[in-house]
């Protein structure tokens, strides 16, 4: 599990530095958008009215006058986050109350910022360049184990 959330983490740090939504750089987009994600003009096809207005229920009356404040407010999560993840990655094994606590709230953070995020991206493209960077690595890394990736195993080792 720590090596899953040192991954992740890492991944996420490197997704700040591209062009593509990062979960930790929400704070930055409602700075940029100021404002709930609008249906109308959304270009997603995968949109859909059922979707949960998630921006409404976080962040009531976002609009120009208040982006900064929650800004602020989503920066402080996402240190919140960093710190406890870094918290829980270095203490060892035998603190489990400190694991646990370090661990959750980390989750929840993350869980908070990427809720908020994903609904100005419904389409979920940073998931797919997730999972394929994450295979391509992991395929490189252990060709010729097919038991670590079996839905790979089809595919030929030359890439």
């Amino acid at each position: 599990m720590k090596l899953f959330i040192f991954l992740l983490l890492l991944m996420e740090l490197f997704y700040l530095m591209t062009p593509e939504q990062d979960i930790l750089a929400t704070p930055e987009l409602i700075l940029q958008l100021r404002s709930h994600p609008d249906p109308k003009s959304t270009e997603s096809i995968d949109y859909t009215p059922a979707a949960p207005r998630l921006t409404h229920l976080l962040l009531p009356g976002l609009d120009d006058s208040t982006a900064d404040a929650y800004c602020a407010r989503l920066r402080h999560v996402r240190s919140i986050l960093l710190v406890f993840w870094a918290a829980y990655l270095l203490c060892p094994s035998t603190w489990w109350r400190t694991i646990t606590i370090s661990y959750s709230v980390g989750a929840l953070c993350y869980f908070s910022l990427g809720s908020i995020g994903l609904m100005y991206n419904l389409a979920h493209s940073t998931q797919a360049t997730v999972s394929v960077r994450s295979c391509s690595s992991v395929r490189k890394r252990v060709a010729s184990d097919h038991w670590f990736c079996p839905p790979c195993s089809h595919i030929s080792h030359q890439w």
